[in-house]
């Protein structure tokens, strides 16, 4: 038996009927029940699963785990098929720990996974895949914010995830992070799934913004154009590997977010975010947001006793992706940005991921600061708004 960091989701395989009945827990199977542990899969492995023991069977449905939600020591990574070391739980694992559930339908005898079950990078992958590669992680950061909030705010309109790399996901009439993300991936370029989201927002009147890879489909700005869309602002998407990571040069603390502490986060993430002003009221759900994530880990940025900021980090697998940074207008300058960063690169490290990723406007400080810690250009995406 040997130990593996938790760099990600881990998957069962199930038939739906046996999941609606198991009150939002994972089922057992008849070989779980007789090993003595409840088998699952990483990303890497679940597809291999689906054809090896489950071969041209309906009504599966694919149930994704998140393994810091496992109580401490239930959770084992140990060798089986082929060599590789396959997550074992030795008990329940309970609703809790559940955070999706996407049906598997067949297409042509094969398993159809959701786009955002990625197949893990090479060791020197290429450009372009590493660029489809991060859009799949951003992807996936929807996806889980969409069923986040299904948790935690009442009354919530849950998103659209489509099987190609589309998703839309709506918060609030005029939430920020309200939009259609991963379109024009997909050859040919996927239009029903840009006017399936168009149509999620227009019902309530909301705010949105399509997001568009610089590895997108040609097609798709010409799509965008001909239905009014209009480029509205960009950000550089930028990655590094995690073999050599420094130690930061400023002294700062991590403190993790409490549930208590939730709306005081999302309060000064709003406020880092506008410079000192108030910001808008839709701020407020990000607190409760990004603690009910899965997969996420929420930070204060403490620097000699106090909080000057806050910052977070979400596992997608091997890349780890690092969000929810805004340091305090009187605090900015000391470097406590860039030690949060480095800091949360040797956390990333630990916990088994290859590569982490940073999004950041094109010549602002946050970029400056990525340079210096290591980080270099994947792609560009632009954020485009109807007239």
């Amino acid at each position: 038996m040997s130990a593996q960091p938790l760099g990600g989701p881990v998957y069962k395989i199930c038939p739906a009927t046996d999941l609606e009945a198991s009150d939002g827990g994972v089922p057992q199977a008849a070989i779980d029940v007789s090993d003595g542990y409840v088998h699952l899969s990483a990303a890497h492995q679940v597809r291999e699963t689906a054809s090896k023991h489950f071969a041209g069977r309906e009504g599966l449905c694919l149930v994704e785990v998140d393994p810091a939600r496992i109580p401490e020591g239930q959770l084992r990574w140990e060798v089986s098929r082929g060599g590789d070391r396959f997550p074992h739980v030795y008990g329940e694992i309970t609703a809790d720990a559940v955070v999706g559930v996407d049906a598997l339908p067949l297409h042509d005898g094969e398993h159809l996974f959701p786009a955002c079950v990625p197949v893990p990078l090479s060791s020197d992958p290429l450009p372009g895949e590493m660029a489809r590669r991060l859009e799949t992680a951003e992807v996936g950061a929807m996806v889980a914010l969409a069923r986040s909030a299904a948790r935690s705010i009442p009354n919530h309109a849950p998103g659209r995830a489509g099987r190609s790399l589309t998703v839309a996901a709506r918060f609030g009439p005029q939430s920020p992070i309200n939009g259609i993300k991963g379109w024009g991936l997909d050859d040919p370029v996927m239009v029903a799934d840009l006017e399936a989201g168009e149509q999620l927002f227009d019902s309530v009147g909301a705010s949105f913004a399509v997001e568009v890879s610089s590895h997108a489909h040609p097609d798709a700005l010409a799509h965008l154009a001909d239905r009014g869309y209009v480029a509205a602002a960009t950000e550089n998407v930028l990655f590094r590997g995690l073999d050599d990571v420094s130690s930061p040069s400023v002294a700062i603390e991590l403190e993790p977010v409490r549930p208590e502490d939730a709306n005081a986060w999302g309060a000064m993430l709003g406020l880092g975010f506008t410079g000192g002003s108030p910001p808008p009221d839709e701020f407020t759900i990000f607190g409760p947001l990004n603690l009910a994530l899965g997969l996420s880990r929420s930070y204060f940025i403490v620097a000699n006793d106090t909080r000057v900021g806050t910052c977070s980090m979400r596992m997608d697998h091997e890349v780890a992706m690092l969000i929810g940074s805004a340091v305090l207008a009187e605090h900015r300058g000391k470097g406590y940005h860039s030690a949060a960063v480095v800091q949360r690169l040797a956390l990333a490290q630990a916990l088994g991921a290859r590569w982490a990723k940073l999004d950041v406007q094109p010549g602002s400080a946050s970029h400056r600061n990525a340079h210096r810690a290591g980080f270099r250009l994947s792609h560009t995406r632009t954020a485009f708004v109807r007239r």
